[in-house]
């Protein structure tokens, strides 16, 4: 079975998935260049991958495709969604959800909070929780999901509440608050919501 795996080009954790794949015996081929002609694989894996996936290849992979994303869909939509959850004073997590045409909008397949440690947690470690956390869940329960199109548990949705979409240009209206940049303390943001 064949599985291309969709991602950006920067070298953060960007084989983990690939590589637990290929040892369980699947073929894996990497991209991070847009994709737009028709793509000969039985499954798509998008992780963190920057380019809008083609409403063809949407409809392509329905039922057989994987979107990773670090936030309780459908809530906290689009880019830096850890940082708008702790603005918001919520404990983040991670989402495993359908490919859709509209970005992160497919159906939730699976997710789980990731619990905020405040004495200890800088966005990056909880961004390194979830990612890590997430990838796992997905290297271990791939085989079912490629028999099933489903993961092996059920999935109850976290309540709608705010499904803003935000954008990569919103970061700029909270990087005041960032004293240490991504390894700003989770205590001096949680709950700040300057939005």
């Amino acid at each position: 079975m064949r599985a291309l795996y969709l991602t950006n080009d920067t070298p953060s954790f960007n084989t983990l998935i690939p590589e637990a794949l290929e040892m369980q015996g699947f073929e894996v081929v990497i991209r991070t260049s847009p994709v737009e002609a028709t793509i000969e694989a039985d499954t798509v894996i998008s992780d963190r991958y920057p380019h809008k996936i083609p409403g063809h290849i949407c409809d392509q992979f329905a039922g057989k495709s994987i979107n990773l994303h670090s936030s309780m869909l459908p809530r906290y939509r689009g880019s830096y969604p850890i940082l708008f959850s702790v603005l918001a004073g919520e404990d983040p997590g991670w989402s495993l959800h359908r490919i859709d045409r509209v970005i992160d909008d497919g159906e939730v397949l699976f997710q789980k909070h990731v619990h905020t440690d405040l004495a200890t947690d800088t966005l990056r470690t909880l961004w390194l929780k979830c990612q890590l956390e997430m990838m796992a869940y997905l290297a271990s329960n791939f085989s079912y999901f490629c028999v099933h199109s489903r993961f092996p548990e059920s999935c109850q949705q976290s309540p709608v509440g705010d499904a803003r979409f935000y954008y990569r240009s919103d970061l700029s209206q909270v990087s005041r608050l960032l004293t240490r940049g991504w390894d700003t303390p989770v205590s001096e943001l949680y709950g700040l919501n300057p939005l």
